[in-house]
């Protein structure tokens, strides 16, 4: 897994994104990563259009893996997700 980072600095969020992305099984990691940059103060307006440059990068990859990972994970950051939410209070 990929260390988490020291600060919700934006170009070493995208670094650390970057770099889960090439795990095998991105979606835990990139999950791990989601929650950790909330918790190191990341709004979800940011964190939203982090993900949302992900999405678009890597939407006509052959290989999905890390595009359904990136959608999974802003399921969860934009709420889609009842329950396991990353900003309940923010619905």
């Amino acid at each position: 897994m990929v260390d988490l980072l020291p600060s919700p600095n934006l170009e070493n969020a995208r670094d650390a994104i970057r770099k889960t992305l090439d795990e095998p099984a991105p979606f835990q990691p990139l999950w791990d990563l989601a929650k950790k940059l909330r918790d190191e103060g990341m709004p979800q307006s940011v964190m939203n259009d982090l993900f949302a440059e992900f999405q678009s990068r890597h939407e006509n990859d052959v290989d999905e893996t890390r595009y359904n990972a990136v959608l999974d994970v802003l399921d969860y950051v934009v709420g889609w997700c009842a329950g396991d939410e990353l900003y309940p209070a923010n619905k």
